[in-house]
């Protein structure tokens, strides 16, 4: 039969034991939690570096498909330039006719004029510029069709396109006629879509 010390010391030790697993459970869910923590980080970290690989990827294949877009663009402008160059060395200031004529009616005691500008170029034309000293009329005419300026001159429809074969028409009342004669206009040989409309009128 065991002596009581025998059993006491027993004891201890099982205590010693037991106190020693807790400790060393504890320091291995201490151990385990800075693990699982430090892999939870390097995943995140691993994750955004991805994430940030991949971002760099497109942008930089976005990059790419706009300057492949730019050359394709400029290239087509380029084969349209040189398409449309021919036609508009044919365009001068020639190739803009006026024609000016009296009519029947009288206004505030001024004989009344019909003035028609035709483009006959081939091409648009854009920003025409007549020359029309000293104008003076009795009768309205619409500013943007004729709009004098202070040196002599006048724009005609603005700074609208005129189309290939069209013409613009007004009318002033004054005496003597003014004398105009085409001063400036640029060429514009793009596509006919992109023409807008710039017949106008004001007579009744």
């Amino acid at each position: 039969m065991e002596s009581v010390d025998y059993l006491l010391i027993r004891c201890r030790v099982a205590r010693m034991v037991w106190l020693l697993t807790m400790l060393l459970d504890k320091h291995v869910e201490r151990v385990s939690r800075r693990m699982k923590s430090k892999c939870l980080e390097l995943h995140k970290h691993t994750d955004e570096a991805a994430a940030k690989v991949i971002a760099r990827a497109e942008e930089q294949g976005q990059m790419i498909d706009s300057l492949h877009s730019s050359v394709r663009n400029f290239w087509e402008r380029c084969k349209i330039w040189s398409k449309n160059s021919s036609l508009s060395q044919e365009c001068t200031l020639d190739n803009l006719n006026i024609d000016q004529h009296r009519t029947q009616r009288i206004i505030q005691g001024k004989p009344e004029w019909n003035v028609t500008v035709t483009n006959n170029c081939k091409c648009g034309r854009l920003g025409i510029v007549l020359s029309c000293p000293g104008l003076k009329t009795v009768e309205v005419v619409d500013p943007a069709i004729l709009k004098p300026t202070n040196d002599g001159r006048c724009l005609l429809i603005q700074y609208r396109i005129l189309k290939p074969h069209d013409s613009v028409k007004f009318s002033y009342a004054w005496d003597p006629p003014i004398l105009m004669l085409p001063q400036k206009a640029l060429n514009f040989c793009g596509d006919k879509s992109s023409f807008s409309s710039s017949k106008a009128t004001n007579n009744p």
